[in-house]
């Protein structure tokens, strides 16, 4: 157990566990009911999200589910967050377009989600994606007629806050 310890921290600062075919479908089914709970942020968020194979995983298994079931989970308001935070009331697509992960937003965008949608501080999802320089997901976004001259509560735009964060290529697009 030492020695296995020992190759984790050599080799990485993440803790990895493989999963059996039955422990995956375990794992994935806690990860669509905690979503379904309003842990929406918890999931999107989630270590396994930032591997490319594991959403792939993750999409194919909830494309399975009632096209019904599909949208009411994409269209899931968090409820995990305080509401006297700014990141409360966020929705799907908001955090996958803050953690930059196109596969997750063209499904979400496949599953009936106003694209519009915006948490309680007026952050929407191209601002989010602007807030990290994720280019490909503003097009993707302005593509479905994002509103792209929206504020947040400080009176802040999505192109001012590309601009500001040094992301040209965004406000060039």
């Amino acid at each position: 157990m030492n020695d296995l310890i020992g190759q984790i921290r050599k080799t990485s600062n993440k803790f990895v566990i493989t999963l059996t075919d039955e422990s995956l479908e375990w794992y994935l089914n806690r990860l669509v009911n905690d979503w379904s709970q309003g842990k929406v942020s918890v999931v999107i968020a989630n270590s396994n999200m930032n591997d490319e194979s594991f959403r792939y995983i993750f999409i194919s298994f909830v494309k399975q589910l009632k096209k019904t079931q599909q949208e009411k989970l994409a269209n899931t308001r968090d409820t995990l967050q305080k509401k006297e935070w700014s990141t409360s009331g966020s929705y799907p697509i908001i955090s996958a377009c803050f953690e930059g992960y196109i596969d997750i937003v063209c499904w979400l965008l496949d599953n009936a989600v106003d694209v519009n949608q915006c948490r309680k501080d007026g952050n929407t999802s191209v601002y989010m994606a602007c807030y990290n320089g994720h280019k490909d997901i503003v097009s993707l976004l302005l593509k479905k007629n994002h509103y792209i001259n929206v504020f947040n509560e400080i009176r802040v735009t999505p192109l001012f806050i590309a601009c500001e964060r040094g992301y040209t290529e965004i406000v060039e697009a």
